[in-house]
């Protein structure tokens, strides 16, 4: 989805973001709630934004599920289904936002200056391996 797409009604000064790693994608939440929203790259020169589907009310604003992905398996591992049309579906977009220059309007970035509109936390190796416990 393009973060252009996203809109927020209310609620925006508790939105915040996390990075599991000093250059990893932010994971945007809910301070209030703790609930996780999106996750973004770093920039919003690159304009997109993935959502788990099941924490969306009417899934089907979203359109149809093309991809999935971390589907685990019965050996322990995970797969991923139609991978190929997520990518060019995210180059898609990707490519239209910036040549709109609609990417500048996006509820997680300052459209003036590309920053965050909140300071990322980064997670120690410590809560890293606390959340994946």
């Amino acid at each position: 989805m393009a973060p252009e797409e996203i809109r927020i009604d209310g609620g925006i000064e508790h939105l915040a973001a996390m990075r599991l790693g000093p250059k990893g994608m932010l994971r945007w939440y809910a301070s209030c709630c703790n609930a996780p929203l999106a996750t973004t790259s770093n920039t919003p020169k690159f304009p997109f934004a993935g959502f788990d589907v099941k924490r969306v009310s009417d899934p089907d604003c979203l359109g149809p599920v093309t991809t999935q992905g971390f589907i685990p398996q019965a050996d322990g591992k995970h797969k991923h289904k139609r991978l190929g049309y997520a990518v060019a579906g995210i180059v898609t977009r990707v490519l239209k936002s910036r040549l709109s220059g609609s990417w500048r309007d996006t509820p997680f970035f300052d459209q003036h200056t590309g920053q965050t509109i909140s300071t990322p936390v980064i997670l120690s190796k410590e809560q890293r391996k606390a959340l994946y416990a």
